[in-house]
């Protein structure tokens, strides 16, 4: 699932200039969910578990998701890249803590 919006996000990120303001809020708020999403799927992890800067991350998308969208087309566009680096990153080691999680 999270592969799937990780290809998404690399479309939006593709036509950026084209997205209206509900279609980036909706990226927005579903990026935040993600984030949500990944966390809980690695709590066996601790890391992932006690992560105060993610914690703080997913907790501000409420105040975000009104304000991010009005970014111009390049710092949205910029955005993008770092949430799509970021959740890859989540995706991985949560596929990698559930490997561990099978092995054991």
């Amino acid at each position: 699932m999270h592969d799937n919006f990780l290809l998404e996000l690399r479309t939006a990120r593709a036509r950026a200039v084209t997205l209206t303001l509900w279609e980036r809020r909706y990226l927005v708020r579903r990026i935040f969910e993600q984030l949500a999403e990944l966390r809980d799927a690695g709590w066996s992890n601790p890391g992932l578990r006690t992560n105060q800067h993610l914690a703080r991350l997913i907790n501000s998308g409420d105040n975000s998701v009104a304000d991010l969208p009005k970014l111009s087309d390049q710092e949205f566009c910029r955005l993008l890249g770092e949430f799509e680096l970021l959740l890859n990153t989540l995706t991985d080691i949560v596929k990698i803590d559930g490997r561990a999680v099978l092995m054991n």
